[in-house]
Formats: structure tokens, C-alpha cells, sequence
């Protein structure tokens, strides 16, 4: 149980990590479920771009300690696994969202 903790706690301070990165770039920030790196010439503002893609990994990184800390009570299982599950492929539809919105 302690490790299921550690775990989820380490990937949401992995993710605090990676958005701070991100909010600083100056090129786009390319998410590891496309094919080709995004390109300047795809994004209409890349530093909002920027920003809402590492809004989103706060939020990721912030439900991951949450899910760890969920998964510290035996009660709410079902719970954590179907959130488990669920969590990482919001991630993606969330990232589709907002390249969508900062395409050209």
C-alpha cells in the first residue's frame, strides 16, 4: 500500500516538474501521443499554447497525488481503480482539446 503512495506522489511531482519546464519554453510543446512534434507554424500563440498545456499537467499532477492518497484508504478501491484507469486517458483528450483550440 505505502508503495501505491510513493508511487502515484512521485509521478504527480514528476508532472509539477515537467509544467514548470513547459510554461517556460519558447517553441511549442510537442505531448508524447502525437506522431510529429508540434511546429511553430501549427500554433496561433505558443506561449498560451504553452501555458494551457502545462495547466493541464498541473491538473494531472495534482489528480496523481490525489489518487495516491486514495489509494492509502482501503475503503475507497473501487474508486481508485476506476479513476486509475480513467486518468491518464483524460490526460489525452485534454491535450487534444487544447491543441485543438491553438491551431491554425
Amino acid at each position: 500500500m505505502f508503495l501505491g503512495v510513493v508511487a502515484w506522489c512521485f509521478v504527480g511531482i514528476l508532472f509539477l516538474a515537467i509544467a514548470m519546464s513547459v510554461r517556460k519554453e519558447e517553441t511549442p510543446v510537442s505531448f508524447w501521443n502525437r506522431k510529429k512534434a508540434v511546429t511553430a507554424d501549427e500554433i496561433t500563440d505558443v506561449p498560451a499554447y504553452n501555458r494551457a498545456v502545462s495547466t493541464l499537467f498541473i491538473a494531472f499532477a495534482c489528480g496523481c497525488i490525489c489518487l495516491g492518497l486514495l489509494f492509502s484508504l482501503y475503503l475507497w478501491a473501487a474508486l481508485y481503480l476506476s479513476l486509475s484507469l480513467v486518468w491518464p486517458a483524460l490526460l489525452c483528450v485534454g491535450y487534444q482539446l487544447v491543441y485543438r483550440k491553438f491551431r491554425k
